[in-house]
C-alpha cells in the first residue's frame, strides 16, 4: 500500500509540445517488507508530422523518463540486491483526434545504475490508450 503525487507540465504549439512530468510514490510496510519508495521523472518533446484529413494528427515524440528507486527493507533490513537509477530514451509515435489517441514507442535504457545483483533491461515496449468521453 502506498502514497502516489504527481505532477505534469505541459506546453503546447501548432506543431511543437513540450512535457515534464515528477512522480512520488511513498510506499508503506507490509508483512516486514517495505517497497523502496519511487521517484519519476519525465522530459520530452513532440512535433507535428502532419495531419489526416481536418480531425486526425500524427506526430512524433521523443521523451527521457526515469525511475530512482530506494533499497527494499526486509525485517528493517535494507536489501542490497534492489534499487537504483534506471534512465530511457523512448522515441514514439502519437496518433489522437478530438476523442481518441493512440501512442507507442520502445525506449533503450541510457543510464542503469542498479544496486547489488539485479538483471538489466535491453529495451522497454510502451502503449497508452485514451479515450475522452468529454467532446
Amino acid at each position: 500500500m502506498g502514497l502516489f503525487l504527481g505532477s505534469t507540465m505541459t506546453r503546447t504549439y501548432i506543431d511543437w509540445v513540450y512535457f515534464g512530468g515528477l512522480g512520488l510514490q511513498l510506499n508503506t510496510e507490509q508483512f516486514d517488507f517495505e517497497p523502496g519508495n519511487q521517484f519519476f521523472y519525465q522530459f520530452g518533446l513532440g512535433k507535428n508530422i502532419f495531419n489526416i484529413g481536418s480531425e486526425w494528427i500524427l506526430a512524433w515524440v521523443v521523451e527521457l523518463n526515469g525511475q530512482y528507486t530506494q533499497k527494499n527493507e526486509i525485517s528493517d533490513e535494507k536489501d542490497l540486491n534492489s534499487g537504483g537509477n534506471v534512465v530511457n530514451l523512448m522515441p514514439s509515435f502519437f496518433i489522437s483526434c478530438k476523442s481518441f489517441a493512440f501512442q507507442t514507442g520502445i525506449g533503450v535504457p541510457v543510464i542503469q545504475a542498479l544496486n547489488g545483483d539485479q538483471p538489466k533491461n535491453h529495451f522497454v515496449f510502451a502503449a497508452q490508450v485514451v479515450f475522452s468521453l468529454y467532446q
